[in-house]
């Protein structure tokens, strides 16, 4: 997949073995660089993989960093590692060029990483103009190699990682299953336990272990434990407390859509929600990679219940 230039100073190409699958991403192309996105696929292994060029023979302008930036946020939201590598024609090795300074500043900004190469130069008359960059959650090239492969002023940047997909531990859970739970024959128990005998229950101190011990035995004659052996789920690292909280939100909306007795506007509420939701977390899929669920942001979840409020919903508890 090769990104056309008008002039023949430099490209962007992307090649691959014949056992790879490349498909292109749909991301915004900037005006100021050339950008080549693909997503990759070999067996188990599954990237973002995206090249920059920037002609050397234009000044630097802002427009480059917040474009640059706007296709970093892009890139950020996809599930799969991302890849960024290519020429940025600015002097990463300057620690007090200002360019240098603000593009380390939008890296970090972004959540990225830059790799540092093994050798001193990436160009023929010297400086580091090309670099490696990876989302936290890619598998991070331990050395980045700079070879002179003798077919351009620039060097060729070579390193590996881990295409072995890390296979989650299975673990033993206890659960019920409280789909067949049985709320009659369960209110009947109840009816006949101490807990609805007033004359015999203890003193305040041993009435919670009274309510424990009480539920927990009713339970386990109609409902007993299971053991399960899952296996866990490997956890975003873009899920973070917000998005927990955004979730246990939506399952508490949820039985007013599916509850037949539901009133109309609770249902209309939960789905005004679920689209802000969905529309907020850009849970989208381009080309066959999903992307992941950025989280709301922390003022959300209040928006939401002011929200529900003005339509005359109850606030969540």
């Amino acid at each position: 997949m090769i990104c056309r230039m008008s002039v023949n100073h430099g490209g962007g190409v992307v090649f691959s073995a014949a056992d790879l699958t490349l498909k292109p991403v749909p991301v915004d192309q900037p005006s100021t660089s050339q950008l080549v996105c693909v997503h990759a696929v070999a067996g188990q292994f599954a990237a973002i993989i995206a090249v920059v060029y920037r002609p050397g023979s234009l000044p630097v302008q802002q427009s480059y960093f917040d474009e640059l930036g706007a296709v970093l946020e892009q890139l950020a939201t996809y599930a799969a590692p991302v890849y960024i590598t290519g020429d940025f024609n600015i002097r990463l090795d300057l620690p007090d060029d200002p360019h240098s300074v603000q593009l380390h500043s939008l890296v970090n900004c972004s959540g990225l990483t830059l790799h540092h190469t093994a050798a001193t130069a990436t160009h023929q008359l010297g400086g580091i103009l090309d670099a490696v960059m990876t989302t936290e959650d890619a598998g991070c090239p331990g050395r980045v190699d700079v070879v002179d492969v003798g077919f351009s002023d620039h060097h060729l940047l070579c390193w590996e990682v881990s295409a072995t997909r890390v296979t989650p531990p299975s673990v033993p859970v206890c659960s019920r299953a409280w789909r067949r739970l049985d709320l009659e024959l369960f209110r009947s128990l109840l009816s006949t336990s101490r807990l609805c005998q007033p004359d015999d229950w203890p003193d305040i101190d041993d009435m919670a272990a009274l309510y424990n011990s009480e539920l927990t035995a009713q339970l386990d004659r109609i409902l007993p434990i299971r053991q399960l052996v899952r296996q866990q789920r490997p956890s975003d690292p873009r899920f973070d407390k917000d998005c927990r909280a955004a979730k246990c939100l939506t399952r508490r909306l949820e039985p007013c859509v599916f509850c037949r007795k539901s009133s109309g506007h609770c249902c209309d509420n939960f789905r005004q929600f679920q689209h802000y939701w969905r529309r907020r977390q850009g849970g989208r899929c381009h080309g066959g990679v999903a992307q992941s669920a950025s989280c709301l942001p922390p003022a959300a979840t209040h928006q939401v219940c002011r929200l529900l409020e003005r339509q005359g919903g109850s606030q969540p508890v």
